[in-house]
């Protein structure tokens, strides 16, 4: 069982190089709570630093659009004078985290995909 550390966070996601040591330490805390061994077994070094840093995006996107590499989800797209909607009422929500909060962040939205495939195979 890894510990999830700053370099590991920064090696993900070097654009947080930013953040203070105290926001570090906040995702880092939060995603412990959030990613737990008896859940995630062997890969919950990897849930946790993909974890933190959506944590981290989420604390130190000043622009209120989640940033991360997108604002959330498509709800419509419009090339010229076609246009196309989406329903996203129906989003993904995993067993333990709200899959609309996660998806606000590219961290995030991994961190979805590792849950729903150790989630579902465990």
């Amino acid at each position: 069982m890894g510990t999830t550390t700053k370099q590991l966070i920064l090696d993900t996601a070097p654009e947080l190089s930013t953040a203070t040591d105290l926001q570090f330490q906040s995702a880092i805390d939060v995603a412990k709570q959030v990613v737990t061994y008896e859940v995630y077994g062997a890969k919950q070094q990897i849930a946790q630093t993909y974890c933190a840093a959506h944590i981290l995006t989420e604390m130190t996107d000043t622009s209120g659009g989640g940033g991360g590499g997108g604002s959330g989800l498509v709800t419509m797209e419009k090339v010229g004078d076609i246009e196309k909607r989406y329903d996203v009422t129906t989003t993904t929500t995993s067993s333990t985290t709200s899959g609309q909060e996660y998806s606000r962040t590219k961290y995030g939205r991994i961190f979805l995909q590792l849950e729903e495939k150790i989630v579902r195979y465990t």
